[in-house]
């Protein structure tokens, strides 16, 4: 390529085909200027030797050329352009350049914020990251994992699987079809019950057995699995330790499971015949027992009038503290036909001695009489 110049303030010219250099002093400043005067700029052309035709200008909002000077990126075997997208979401728009999130990976990057390389928002990599998909194993076992909404369990959980990490789970939790095991409790492992039924339970008995209520209400038909109510069984004559007021009691029944429903289960029965002093019927029972009174039988024996009738006193034949537990019943002799001699009662309240004392018959006169008298002992 040939060159001319022009220097100073003249110009010298080059022969045809060559590029004009023009050089202009100026005088204001000092400055030489090279280049086309008006626009102090040098201008080319690439007349040969120029592949791919040289580059063009472009003016900003117009079309992408078709031919100019290319800039982009090589794909690894071609150059390709850049492209933008618009980032204003408004009605304006704003051009800016498109590009891929890329994650340094072994073997060459991969593309980041996807589910297999999720983008992390902490700096040290402990915060747990939100996950989607099915979760593995490791994952589960690894952190606590926060779930929401419904969670489908599509095959059987082992118990290991169970107990490895505990999974904070909200929202509706459904099973899938089939059979789905959720572990087991090992051998007398505690459970606490709150609630039987969608209904509280209330603690009751020895060692937090739980208190049991009829299923059926009062008057109402019976079930088919009533609650069975057992009672004490007791050998007759044997009387049960005396309770104390206010206490709770077994029910008493015979050793045959009869029920004890007449006026005290000890009972006794007492005669004396052909006597003519106060005499004992029934001993005393023991401290804190009394002799009640059912019935009585009298006889007179003999040919003289009699009225006895019955106390309760201490020691040989009630005689310390002897008190009258009935009037005196009046017999008339074995001669006599318009008076009994033979006097029968039954009362439908017993009589009632003082505890711990012996039970007698007490004649009028002292002539030959006979006594017979039931009750029972109790406290």
């Amino acid at each position: 390529m040939l060159l001319t110049a022009w220097l100073g303030f003249g110009t010298i010219s080059s022969f045809a085909g060559a590029v004009s250099i023009e050089s202009v002093l100026d005088t204001a400043d000092s400055v030489a200027k090279v280049g086309d005067v008006p626009n102090n700029a040098v201008r080319m052309n690439c007349v040969a030797g120029c592949a791919g035709g040289g580059g063009t200008s472009s003016t900003f909002g117009a079309a992408f050329p078709a031919t100019g000077t290319a800039a982009g990126f090589s794909d690894g075997t071609n150059m390709q352009p850049g492209r933008t997208v618009d980032a204003d979401t408004g009605a304006g728009t704003v051009p800016v350049q498109g590009v891929n999130l890329l994650k340094r990976a072994s073997g060459g990057p991969v593309e980041a914020g996807t589910a297999t390389d999720p983008l992390r928002v902490d700096p040290t990599g402990t915060t747990t990251q939100p996950v989607s998909g099915p979760l593995t194993d490791a994952q589960l076992r690894a952190s606590p994992v926060p779930i929401s909404g419904t969670v489908t369990a599509t095959g059987p959980l082992t118990d290991a699987q169970l107990r490895a990490t505990p999974v904070p789970v909200s929202g509706t939790v459904s099973l899938g079809a089939g059979a789905a095991t959720i572990g087991a409790l090992t051998a007398n492992q505690s459970v606490n019950l709150a609630q039987v039924g969608a209904t509280a339970t209330v603690n009751g008995g020895l060692a937090g057995s739980l208190a049991v209520g009829g299923t059926a209400a009062n008057n109402a038909a019976i079930n088919q699995n009533p609650i069975l109510v057992g009672c004490e069984a007791i050998t007759y004559g044997t009387q049960p330790t005396a309770a104390t007021t206010g206490n709770q009691r077994r029910v008493l029944c015979t050793t045959e499971g009869a029920l004890a429903v007449t006026p005290g289960h000890n009972r006794f029965s007492c005669f004396v015949q052909a006597v003519t002093v106060t005499t004992q019927c029934q001993a005393a029972p023991g401290a804190g027992l009394r002799a009640y009174v059912l019935s009585i039988a009298l006889s007179n024996q003999a040919a003289t009038a009699q009225s006895p009738d019955i106390v309760f006193g201490t020691g040989a034949n009630c005689v310390t503290g002897i008190t009258a537990l009935t009037h005196k019943f009046t017999m008339g002799t074995l001669a006599t036909t318009t008076t009994f001699q033979v006097v029968t009662h039954t009362f439908d309240s017993p009589l009632v001695p003082t505890a711990a004392n012996a039970i007698c018959v007490r004649p009028s006169a002292a002539t030959a009489f006979g006594a017979t008298i039931t009750g029972y002992i109790a406290p």
